[in-house]
């Protein structure tokens, strides 16, 4: 399932300690998501980009991300 994460960390294109990151997890919902990086340091997760031109979306491999950072999790639907 996908995942927009909002991040308490700083990006390369703002000043702000604030980024947002859409990730896939093999979780098959919110709550499933929740407990899975409940008790860890770290949730493994897939890193998808979109292309800025095209809005096309792919995978660009896995990241640990610290459950310390993610201050919000939004569930994402495929779209178009």
């Amino acid at each position: 399932m996908r995942f927009l994460l909002t991040l308490n960390i700083y990006s390369n294109k703002s000043l702000k300690p604030l980024h947002q990151m859409t990730v896939e997890h093999p979780a098959e919902s919110l709550e499933d998501f929740i407990e899975a990086i409940s008790g860890h340091d770290f949730a493994i997760v897939s890193v998808v980009y979109v292309d800025e031109h095209t809005n096309e979306r792919s995978v660009k491999g896995q990241i640990a991300i610290n459950y310390n950072s993610i201050s919000k999790i939004v569930p994402l639907v495929d779209r178009p």
